[in-house]
Order: C-alpha cells, then structure tokens, then sequence
C-alpha cells in the first residue's frame, strides 16, 4: 500500500500497528527499554512462523512480573493476526492498566531532505458487539483499510471477551491472567468500500467461534505444509543450516496467493529501506525461490508487471521510444519513482541517476517471464500476458539502439549497469548483452508459436499489437550487431573500463568483506576499476551455457580482485559464477557473506529491512550452484559443485505441476516424483540423460 504525500517519491505506507497491547503496573509500563529485568528472550519459531517471548520485569519497588507472549500473523487466513499473552505478578497482589488500541500515531520516517511523514487519516473509530473498528485512508492514493480488533481476558474467577480499551484489573500474587487479542485486517484494494467493516467483523467474529488454539493450530498447519515444500537439508553444520532457514523463512512470509496486485519490494515488508519500491531485486533474485515452489504467487508477481505495461509504454513514449519502458524503482502506478537524492557511502548527499539510466530492468523483466515459463509450462499466462510485456519491451529496446558507424555496430549509449560506482557509460555489457538476448528470445518465442495451429490467442495479440514478421526479423537482425567490449576472454564492464585506473583491494573487515582502499573517496570511484557489484559475473550467471570454462574462470579473476561488494546483491553471485570457475574455496566465502548478512548484520543496515535481494541470491547459491540445476527447454539439468562444508543437499522443486524430490552428493543424484504415480520428465546428470516416469531414478558418476 502505497502514498506520497509530504514525500518526494511515492513510498510504502506505514500503517497502523494493532500489536500496540500495553500494560502499566504502580505507574510503569511493561517495556524492555523503560524497565528493568531479571531475564527476558524472544524466539522466532521458522517451521510455524511464531514469535514467542519470556521476560521477568522489575519495577523501580523490586516487584516482579512474569510476562509470556505468542504472536502470530495467520498463513491459513492472511487477514488474521492473533497474540496471547500471559501475566503473573511473582510479588505482591496489585491493581493494573490494559490498554487495548491500535495505535495510529505511526509515521514513516524521513529520508533525504524530507521530514518525518504521515501518510493517512482516521476516517471511523467505533464500537458494536464487543468489536472494535477502526478505519484509515490514505492521503493521495485514497485507499481506506479497516481494523476490527478484540480482547478476551481469562483468569481462575471468569472469562470474558471486551471491546473495552482501557481496563482496570486485579491480579493476585502467583496467579496468572491471560489476555488474547484477536484482528483483522481489510483494505479496498481487496474489496470494495462499503462492505470493509462487515468483512473486518465477520473475519474477527470466525477467528473468536473457532477459538484462540485452533485458530493457531490452522496457520501452524499452512506453515508446515509450506516448510515440507521449501525445506532445504544439508550436512554442513548447524549455524549454516539455522541461518538458512531464516533466509527461507523470510522469503516464505513475502507472498501468499490470496494477495493480488504486489511484487517483492526490495526490503521485503520488514523495514522502510528504499521506501518499499520494487527493483530487479525482486525479478532476478528473489522470483526464482516462488517460481520452483509456489509458482501460482510467482505468476501473481509477474502479474504487478502486466498491470502496469499501459504506464511503461506511456514511460516509452515519453522520453520518444516505442514499445513499454519499466522504470528501475516501481510502486502503485508503475511510475518512475527513483528518490532525486541519496546518502552515499560516506554519508554525503549525491544526486540519483538510476531512474534515467539504469535500464537493463527491462531485459531482466523478459528472462523472469521466459524462466518462469520454462519451469511451468503455463502457456495460458504467456498468451494472455507475458508474450505482450516480452514483445512491447523488446519494441522499446530496438528503438533504444543507435547505429554506430565506426563500430559497424549497434550500441546503447548513457546507461548504468548493475556497478553503480559507474554511471552514465556507453555500452554496458550487462546491458548489451541481455539486451541483445531479450531481442532474441521475443524473436523465438514469436515464430514458435505463430506456426501453432488453432493458436487463436496468439494471433489475436499480434493483432492487437500490430505486430509482423518483417518488424520481429528486425529485432533479430539488429541483436545480433550489438557491440559487446571485450578483449580476447575478459568482457569489458563497459566501453573504456579497461582505461580506469587499476587499484588494489588490500584491507578487509571483520567479515571479510573487501574495504575501499586508503586515500580512495567515494566519488573517486567512478574513476577506477574497483565495481560495486561484478556485472560481467552476473551476466556469467544468468547467460551460464552461453560461456565456456575458460571466459567464466577468466573473468572471474579478474573481476574478483576488483569487486569491493558495496550491494548486497553481490556476494551471492560470485559465489554461484566461483563454483562454475571451479574456485570451490571462494565459493564458500561468498556463500557464507551471503547466507549471514542478515543474521549478522553484515551490512549495518539490516534495521532498515531484510535484504530480499541477497537472501532470494543465497538460495539460488544452493540450488543453482551447489547442486547445479538448470532448466532449458530440453528439460532439467544438474551438474554438482559441493564444497566440503555442504558434501550433501536435500530439497523439494516444482515443475510442470509436479514435485520432485532431489538427494544431492558430488557422485550420486536421486531425483523422485512426490505425490504422484506417473510423468514424464527429462532430466539430465553427469552426461548421462535419463526419463523420470515414476517413482525415481538415480544418476552415478
């Protein structure tokens, strides 16, 4: 849910917070920050998705109060969120204060040059039958979001259910009360305006028939079904496989398929951190996990991008180019919504010039929808939406190429790739080079089907689009004249990167992440070779069977040495294009930079949010890299690269409507069918190609 008002971009909102259960004892509030306390822990339990919490406060008096707490946001019902808590006052019997509200006096916090910032009015605050409402909405977007919330209080004497927000309460030494308060939330993104405070009601009134252990044991039951999904297994030590899990787990709780219309912002839902906005985060790294396991939230992902093609061909058409431009930072409108300003690394304010230039976005957005339609088969979805994105994008990047005679070549000018260190450079080979393989695959995919018989969708389309052959031979004709720099093996970053200055990384911190190097500014950087992130190593990456041994393992080297891996998004990516150069050794290194960036805050700024980016990354690390998997046209592909720490992989895929099983050691593969008697699925390991039609087949070395 988004809104700009009192912002320089649109951002996501900050909405009401209904956890907001305080209780006040002698004139003090229960807070681990105001308190003392004799112990307290929290625990986040992953398999069921609950936040468990045990404190023993200590008042200024020494009196002592044993505060026991479960919450939870409901998987089987994503509009229900449910905490109990239970109090026991160890000392002294005593009087306390419950206050039961939702506490609107939220804000979203300020970001360069802006101040702190509101973005919606209470419109309703009632009461009716024991239920509370509360109603929003927001200042520019106009979208009104409805809370219905309830409290039920159980001690020895009675039990009872209260819309009351302030209570008054005895409780007697050695005895506990329990509180249990119930909500739901709607919006009219979802629904319409007049039926958001039945529907609210109705949802709260279900969860209170059901009862506080059922209604917990149901979402319990949706997580687990999930988890015997998306669980991966290894032999390496306990640490990684717990930090794992909480990467998992974190990309489990961003989707859910009753939620429509929302992609994966960059930060997830867990922080304020890049105002909530969607990037290439979200298609490259982070839809790859839903695509081989929930792909029906992937499609829905996929779907924020069609319902937003009429504003990227309106972006096209702006700046004087044809088909649609997707602009680098998305959120309600498909907008541009790239802040004008940013802190740089030292803290100085600096100008953003992604939103104009960095629009390799759109060639991204194409290989999400030709991976998504690889893994699934779903023909309705590419027919009916994803042929038009891949079409209308291709027209705007054929209108983006300018012909360059001395080069005999077409080139594109003023871009930023992935290394923002670097902007505004001519012929980024990130940019080129998936730019040349999105023209390709829009140029395969039309005259595939347009030879189908019967393919009525598809010819209704390209009528729609205006689309002919002579134009798609076009995009082929001048794909395959792209200027891509290089010399000899090593891939040029971009044109002129091989005439920067050439400084060495020396000095590492803690974490063994490289430091810039001594006497080098920020706003030096653009100046050498040193690169935020590898471009060249991820274009290795995504284009893998289109390089040989020899071009990966050479730049690889030689981009290692200069990446200082000032993104997130970096580490990750040379740990999968390591293992492919065969340096199992620096893999690791890379995996485990990736895998606890969060856990450890590697980065300093996991305050901000969960890094969606580098979590959906480690998980591509393991699947992609370790156990190798690959996925063509001609069917799945695995080819082992186990350092010793992970000498064995366990996990569960889907493709093509069916779950598959894999047991992964560097000699030995077992892929299985789960859930059902019979497919047929070509899967190939160690140069040998075998059919899965049932049960399971084993490959050895």
């Amino acid at each position: 849910l988004y809104d700009k008002t009192g912002s320089f971009v649109t951002e996501l909102v900050n909405l009401p917070n209904p956890w907001d259960f305080k209780i006040i004892v002698g004139g003090e509030k229960l807070d681990i920050v105001a308190m003392d306390f004799i112990h307290h822990w929290r625990i986040l339990n992953l398999r069921y998705g609950l936040l468990l919490r045990s404190t023993v406060f200590k008042t200024a008096q020494g009196k002592r109060f044993d505060y026991q707490s479960l919450r939870f946001l409901s998987h089987a019902n994503p509009h229900m969120g449910c905490m109990k808590i239970w109090l026991t006052s160890l000392d002294e019997d005593i009087d306390i204060i419950v206050q039961n509200v939702v506490d609107t006096a939220v804000y979203n916090k300020g970001m360069v040059m802006e101040g702190r910032k509101k973005h919606f009015q209470v419109e309703e605050i009632s009461q009716r039958q024991k239920l509370n409402y509360l109603e929003i909405k927001t200042f520019e977007t106009q979208i009104s979001v409805g809370y219905s919330w309830t409290l039920e209080v159980e001690s020895e004497e009675q039990s009872y259910i209260t819309p009351e927000r302030m209570l008054h309460l005895k409780v007697k030494q050695g005895k506990t009360i329990c509180f249990t308060l119930y909500f739901s939330i709607y919006s009219t993104r979802e629904v319409k305006r007049y039926r958001l405070k039945s529907l609210a009601h109705r949802a709260l009134k279900a969860a209170l028939n059901t009862g506080f252990e059922k209604v917990v044991k149901e979402h319990c039951k949706a997580m687990d079904e999930k988890w015997e999904i998306v669980d991966i297994k290894t032999k390496a030590n306990e640490e990684v496989q717990t930090a794992l899990r909480f990467n998992i787990y974190h990309l489990l709780i961003l989707g859910h398929p009753e939620v429509k219309d929302v992609s994966i912002p960059a930060r997830g839902l867990s922080g304020e951190g890049y105002r909530g906005h969607i990037f290439w985060d979200a298609e490259i790294f982070a839809l790859p996990f839903f695509i081989y396991n929930f792909p029906e939230i992937a499609r829905e992902f996929l779907m924020y991008r069609y319902r937003r093609l009429p504003q990227a061909r309106e972006n096209a058409r702006q700046l004087g180019y044809k088909g649609a431009r997707f602009p680098w930072e998305s959120a309600e409108t498909g907008k541009e919504a790239t802040p004008p300003w940013h802190k740089d690394l030292d803290g100085t304010i600096i100008e953003i010039k992604t939103g104009q230039l960095e629009e390799h976005i759109n060639s991204d957005i194409v290989y999400a929808i030709y991976h998504y339609y690889l893994v699934t088969n779903d023909r309705e979805f590419l027919f009916n939406y994803g042929l038009e994105i891949i079409f209308e994008i291709a027209r705007y990047l054929d209108s983006r190429l300018v012909w360059d005679e001395k080069k005999n070549a077409f080139v594109i000018p003023h871009v930023i790739g992935p290394d923002e260190f670097h902007e505004d450079v001519d012929n980024n080979a990130f940019t080129n080079y998936m730019t040349r393989w999105a023209l390709l695959v829009a140029r395969d995919l039309y005259f595939k089907f347009k030879d189908w018989e019967n393919n009525y969708k598809f010819v209704r389309l390209v009528q729609k689009l205006e689309l002919c052959d002579d134009e798609v031979e076009g995009w082929s004709k001048k794909a395959l004249n792209i200027w891509i720099p290089r010399k000899g093996e090593l891939i040029e970053e971009f044109e002129g990167y091989f005439k920067k200055k050439d400084v060495k990384v020396t000095e590492f911190d803690e974490n063994g992440l490289p430091l810039i190097p001594r006497g080098i500014s920020p706003r030096d950087l653009k100046n050498t070779k040193l690169v935020k992130q590898p471009d060249v190593l991820m274009l290795l990456y995504l284009l893998r069977s289109e390089f040989s041994h020899n071009v990966t393992r050479a730049n690889f080297l030689y981009y290692d040495k200069r990446t200082l891996h000032k993104s997130s998004l970096s580490p990750s990516i040379s740990a999968i294009v390591a293992l492919l150069a065969r340096n199992y050794t620096k893999a690791y290194k890379y995996f485990l930079l990736s895998l606890y960036s969060d856990v450890k805050n590697l980065h300093g700024n996991t305050s901000e949010g969960i890094h969606t980016a580098n979590i959906g990354g480690c998980w591509q690390v393991i699947i992609f890299g370790f156990a190798g998997l690959n996925v063509n046209e001609d069917g799945i592909h695995l080819e082992p690269h186990l350092p010793r720490a992970v000498s064995y992989l366990e996990f569960k895929l889907k493709y093509r409507n069916n779950l598959l099983a894999f047991k992964v050691k560097s000699d030995k593969i077992e892929v299985s069918l789960v859930g059902k008697e019979r497919a047929r699925i070509k899967v190939s390991a160690f140069d040998k190609q075998k059919f899965l039609n049932h049960n399971r087949i084993i490959f050895e070395k």
